[in-house]
């Protein structure tokens, strides 16, 4: 059976660089499944979960927003961050998900509040990922 290249680049590093049997990871319109062969695609990317398989050995990373192209066996994914479950800063997550929190919750006028939104619920989800509540 064919295998697939996963490329995950972010602004600082290579996170990824290896042949592997499928990929999931989220699009903007919902799930996406890589297997070999699949056929081209360019698609925008959420904040999500980023899973490989490989020989029947499953890992996850959690990716930020960004950009996924699938051509030739090839699938590229270019996103702001690749983070492994021991990567996250749990500490650091949390206050992330303290400051969103007070931002949201605030009556000031001048606050963002889809901004403040998508900063907790990144927050939350890397809580979630790492295996903390």
């Amino acid at each position: 059976m064919n295998k697939l290249t996963l490329e995950v680049l972010t602004p600082e590093k290579e996170a990824v660089n290896r042949q592997v049997d499928s990929v999931y990871l989220q699009g903007t319109l919902g799930r996406l499944g890589i297997l070999p062969e699949h056929t081209t695609l360019i698609s925008t990317l959420d904040f999500g979960v980023l899973e490989l398989n490989d020989g029947g050995v499953r890992e996850e990373m959690l990716c930020g927003t960004g950009l996924v192209e699938v051509a030739d066996n090839r699938v590229t994914v270019l996103v702001r961050s690749a983070e492994a479950k021991g990567d996250i800063d749990v500490e650091r997550a949390k206050q992330a998900m303290d400051r969103a929190r007070q931002r949201r919750d605030s009556k000031a006028e001048d606050i963002d509040m889809l901004r403040a939104e998508a900063s907790l619920a990144r927050a939350v989800e890397r809580l979630r990922f790492s295996g903390h509540q």
